[in-house]
């Protein structure tokens, strides 16, 4: 088990998964982010978005969940806001 706080950017937190479960391992790992996204109806970022990574060894592979615990990523956000797109539910653009 991994646990990170107050970090800005853990990368890819899914490859840490894939490597442990892929060993035989179970694989839990999270990060509560530093404040990037704006609680529902505000402006101001006060909330990271926490990604969570649940792993375990199936078969010759794996089965890896990697997700944010926000309704958005802060990276999907900021692909919707490039390519000038709306979200498909409520939420907002950075």
């Amino acid at each position: 088990m991994v646990a990170l706080s107050y970090t800005n950017h853990w990368m890819r937190g899914g490859t840490y998964g894939w490597q442990a479960a892929r060993k035989g391992f179970i694989f839990i790992g999270w990060t509560n982010t530093c404040p990037n996204m704006p609680a529902w109806g505000a402006t101001d970022p006060k909330i990271g978005n926490n990604p969570f990574v649940f792993a375990i060894p199936y078969k010759d592979e794996a089965i890896v969940l990697d997700f944010a615990m926000s309704q958005y990523s802060y990276g999907k956000l900021g692909t919707f806001k490039k390519e000038g797109k709306k979200l498909p539910y409520p939420g907002d653009i950075i």
